[in-house]
């Protein structure tokens, strides 16, 4: 298992892109990405489906939510639904993409929100029609699947959701070493904190970010109570870039004021 950091909207700061280019060009069928929420795992997939498409001729990526209304398309094995559906394709357009999956191009199906739905049909884990993911594979001489999923899932076992991860169907008969492996996203440490906060300040706010200038952010970010810890996950740092000077103001009115970190993190929500 490797252990990453997400988070950042561009570049590849933390070897994200890399590993997910390093899988697609190896032997291995599908790579479950696992994180807590809010280790941006969502973004993640959305910005990997939009740099494959813009950068990468051989790979065909489909970004597909199982929390979403295509769901019930993907279930049904009409993946021109999702196609046209999702994609507002034509029907033509639809099957000639899926005529070339079969023989030449590379589909690399993106999957997110697997824990939603596992979550929302736990009691039906083994007649649950989410093993039909599979399929994926066996549909397609070179397809692989990018799955999206939190680390633990409520009331079921980590082997229950690797029957997710792992091509089961007759058309595609893979060694076990080749079925799964594994991509950990993890909460920004101090190290990816400074890198974050460097790159919003370079790429966002257009100044340079020498070591002083993000030291200050940091003592900023201390000086307001838990929200250190509260921006261990990458989607809270970014809103705290976002609004820390309204936020610094905010709890200049109440100097006072006794807070938890439950309240910290839903005024920076609020605000």
């Amino acid at each position: 298992m490797q252990c990453k950091h997400a988070g950042y909207e561009s570049g590849d700061p933390f070897g994200l892109y890399e590993a997910s280019l390093s899988f697609l060009s190896g032997d291995k069928r599908s790579l479950p990405v696992l994180g807590d929420a809010g280790t941006g795992k969502t973004q993640f997939a959305l910005q990997l489906t939009a740099r494959l498409l813009e950068e990468d001729d051989k790979v065909l990526p489909i970004y597909i939510r199982l929390s979403s209304p295509v769901i019930q398309s993907l279930q049904s094995g009409l993946l021109e639904d999702v196609l046209t559906k999702q994609y507002f394709l034509t029907p033509e357009e639809a099957g000639r993409i899926l005529q070339l999956g079969q023989t030449e191009q590379q589909f690399c199906f993106i999957i997110d929100a697997v824990d939603e739905f596992l979550n929302k049909h736990r009691d039906d884990l083994q007649a649950r029609d989410i093993a039909r993911v599979n399929n994926l594979y066996g549909m397609f001489t070179h397809g692989k699947c990018i799955f999206m999923c939190r680390t633990k899932v409520p009331g079921l076992h980590h082997s229950d959701l690797l029957t997710v991860f792992t091509p089961n169907t007759p058309h595609c008969n893979l060694a076990p070493e080749l079925r799964a492996e594994s991509l950990l996203l993890q909460p920004f440490n101090d190290d990816a904190k400074n890198t974050f906060i460097r790159l919003y300040i370079e790429n966002r706010l257009y100044k340079q970010a020498t070591p002083d200038v993000i030291e200050n952010y940091r003592a900023r970010i201390r000086d307001i109570s838990f929200l250190d810890n509260i921006i261990s996950k990458p989607i809270m740092l970014k809103m705290t870039m976002r609004v820390l000077r309204y936020l610094e103001a905010f709890y200049a009115q109440r100097p006072n004021e006794t807070r938890k970190e439950a309240d910290v993190r839903l005024s920076l929500i609020h605000i």
